[in-house]
């Protein structure tokens, strides 16, 4: 049997992008059934194949710069790629406008990678890489035999000839969204971030991925298991220990932008405190402050099995991942900014304000007028207003007044 000639396909079905978009090295090309971006031209014939067990028109195609756009990814380019792929979904939930019936939203189910192993000699045979917890090659996405082929062994049963394998297009992907990555500044910073190789680093790319985890839409994922991954990942992000060392981390990047404080708030009488030392103190936060340290104190409660339905809480389950998946973007601006690799824009300010004023309203999904919800009425009147307070001090500043 002659030796073959393993080439391997990594793609990401359900995302549609509108332009290329390059992050530490590796490379993401929109495609398209009837257009195929010219660093995947050699392998247009299989590629267009292999896309045909999908029901999808539009994907992308990813590359390592640098190499041949179908060879064989190492471990560790393998990592880079999801690595990259976790800090594009990331800067795609960031644009997100919560409790709109129309528009554009993301989760990270969009970025799904699939990698798709053929022979380019004999293109009939080709393989599906997973992952199977008995076998450490498969972390990094080899195949379930990585090395049956080189020794002339038959390919394994989960190898099969084209046409057989089909892919149905999850429930929670819309495949009429286009990811046109308008936060470009954040995935940006980030890759900066990457490079340093230090221990912020580290725990920023872990953080990214628990967030990511936390906001797959799946059905098959529970709320209570989606606020331990939240949690996680802001306590990680922050690299705090404990309910009271993460709100006060909190207010050392986001003590800027603090609107209302957990003693004058509208929640104020269900919010909770673990002792009257402590009220003295936390009277005073921010409710982003307030909100975090909650947040944490309900993952510990679902990590340790309390009954969490007996218990008083200042936000809803629900309330709280919807927040968790505003906030954490933000969050990594604010740490991003303070160590000088990220600008923040006057939006990036308003969003951030717009925490501790989303946290003190309550019912944010209930229909108002035009607005659609509480939530965009909040946000579109707080925006418009706080952008005309912004122009006249800008103004003021330009005539010297």
């Amino acid at each position: 049997m002659k030796k073959r000639e393993w080439r391997e396909m990594v793609v990401l079905p359900w995302l549609t992008l509108n332009e290329r978009v390059t992050f530490n090295g590796i490379e993401f090309h929109p495609c398209a059934r009837r257009k195929t971006p010219d660093r995947f031209k050699p392998y247009r014939t299989i590629i267009r194949n292999i896309i045909s067990g999908y029901s999808v028109d539009t994907w992308s195609g990813v590359a390592v710069s640098g190499k041949d756009s179908c060879s064989e990814t190492t471990v560790a380019e393998f990592a880079r790629i999801l690595d990259a792929v976790n800090a594009l979904a990331v800067c795609s939930i960031s644009t997100n406008r919560f409790y709109e019936q129309i528009g554009e939203n993301f989760n990270s189910s969009y970025f799904e990678v699939h990698t798709r192993r053929f022979d380019h000699a004999d293109p009939e045979w080709r393989a599906d890489q997973y992952r199977k917890r008995e076998w450490p090659g498969g972390v990094a996405g080899l195949a379930k035999c990585t090395n049956a082929h080189l020794n002339g062994e038959r390919p394994p049963a989960s190898w099969r000839k084209r046409n057989e394998r089909r892919f149905t297009v999850p429930f929670h992907v819309q495949l009429g969204n286009v990811c046109r990555f308008d936060d470009k500044g954040l995935l940006t910073a980030i890759e900066k971030a990457y490079r340093r190789a230090d221990s912020f680093s580290r725990r920023l790319t872990s953080a990214i991925n628990l967030f990511n985890e936390a906001n797959t839409c799946r059905d098959t994922v529970r709320e209570e298991w989606e606020i331990v991954l939240m949690a996680s990942a802001i306590e990680h992000l922050l690299g705090a220990n404990g309910n009271e060392k993460v709100g006060e981390r909190v207010g050392h990047y986001f003590g800027t932008y603090s609107k209302v404080t957990a003693g004058c708030s509208k929640r104020a009488t269900d919010l909770k405190y673990k002792n009257e030392r402590r009220k003295k103190v936390e009277f005073s936060w921010s409710l982003a402050q307030k909100w975090t340290q909650e947040l944490y104190v309900l993952r510990s409660n679902y990590i340790h099995g309390a009954d969490v339905m007996k218990l008083k809480w200042g936000w809803s389950r629900q309330e709280h991942l919807v927040m968790g998946a505003y906030f954490f973007p933000l969050l990594i601006k604010a740490m991003l900014a303070h160590d000088g690799l990220y600008t923040m824009t006057d939006g990036d300010g308003i969003a951030c304000e717009l925490v501790d004023v989303l946290l003190n309203e309550r019912d944010w999904g209930t229909r108002v007028r035009w607005y659609h919800t509480r939530w965009r009425q909040v946000v579109i009147e707080y925006s418009r207003d706080r952008r005309s307070q912004l122009r006249r001090q800008k103004i003021s500043l330009d005539l010297g007044w």
